[in-house]
């Protein structure tokens, strides 16, 4: 699937593929400073159907880190948020 990012007057400013580019199923996603870099990055993960892939983008495009977050036979999409989760102010 294709990722589109815009800026704060809808100017697109990066497109990639995330996941595998045949897969056509939608995709879950997040935006958030999971690196403590002071740039939000965008977590993307398979949707229903799709495998526990999930991976993390600069908002660019670059693939930064990628995991399963289950088996990889599982083929019920992964759902993904980013937050600060441990009140470090810092987004898990």
């Amino acid at each position: 699937p294709e990722v589109r990012v815009f800026d704060q007057d809808f100017t697109q400013t990066a497109s990639f593929t995330a996941l595998n580019g045949s897969f056509d199923g939608g995709m879950d996603v997040a935006v958030g400073d999971v690196d403590g870099d002071g740039d939000d990055e965008i977590v993307v993960a398979a949707g229903r159907s799709g495998g526990p892939m999930v991976q993390v983008f600069q908002g660019d495009g670059t693939l930064i880190a990628q995991w399963f977050a289950y088996a990889e036979t599982l083929r019920t999409g992964v759902k993904v948020a980013v937050g600060d989760l441990n009140g470090d102010g810092k987004a898990e």
